[in-house]
């Protein structure tokens, strides 16, 4: 059963706080690519459907796990990893289909678009220029920064405080179990784009973005 949620005393959500990797942008198949690569190097073929699902915890979870079952040094895992990862053209990581309708929804409204990601602030802003759709965020928080990660909800509680936001008119989402836990103990609704067994502790689970939008523009509750 999915966790339920007092309606009667939120008010209409027009807050969003993004997650980037498989949320906001399609970057998880170069990701996966880049990872399976790096492990040839070591003369290791993995299954990519294995890869994705241990990228999908965590990138440190997934080096970890293959250092540790190949006898693999991280550190140069991590590196070689690195070093292809960055050299992926960008438009081949593009919006998830329907990120940008949610976006424009969301600030045509008078709410907040926010990201909290694991990735480098500067690495965020060069997609979001990237795409031109900067204008359309109000500012982002990275755990790269010394925060603490997911599933902690100290950035979630940060981005409240930081942009002035109310935790009721505000959703957490994400592909990932992470997401949807930092969302949760930060007193937000939660909402997981994809279905499977990470996403049994969601509000609400949609399968495109564009599901979003009757919840944010239309005032519903799931």
């Amino acid at each position: 059963m999915r966790p339920s949620i007092d309606m009667e005393n939120h008010a209409q959500f027009c807050n969003l706080i993004w997650d980037f990797d498989g949320t906001l942008f399609d970057t998880i198949p170069a990701m996966v690519s880049a990872f399976a690569q790096s492990l040839k190097s070591f003369g290791v073929d993995a299954e990519e459907e294995e890869i994705e699902g241990m990228i999908r915890l965590s990138m440190g979870k997934c080096i970890g796990y293959y250092s540790c079952r190949y006898g693999l040094d991280e550190s140069i895992l991590r590196e070689g990893f690195l070093h292809r990862y960055e050299n992926v053209p960008l438009e081949k990581q593009p919006l998830m289909p329907g990120a940008l309708h949610v976006c424009e929804t969301v600030r045509r409204i008078g709410g907040c678009n926010i990201i909290v990601s694991h990735r480098s602030a500067d690495s965020l802003a060069r997609f979001l220029r990237a795409y031109q759709i900067e204008h359309l965020f109000d500012g982002w928080l990275s755990a790269v920064d010394g925060y603490p990660r997911k599933p902690d909800p100290f950035l979630f509680n940060m981005a409240l405080e930081r942009y002035g936001i109310d935790r009721e008119s505000t959703i957490a989402l994400g592909d990932r179990e992470i997401d949807i836990d930092a969302g949760r103990r930060a007193g937000l609704l939660t909402v997981a784009l994809g279905e499977g067994e990470w996403s049994r502790n969601a509000n609400l689970v949609i399968s495109h973005l564009d599901e979003l939008i009757p919840w944010i523009a239309g005032g519903r509750r799931p």
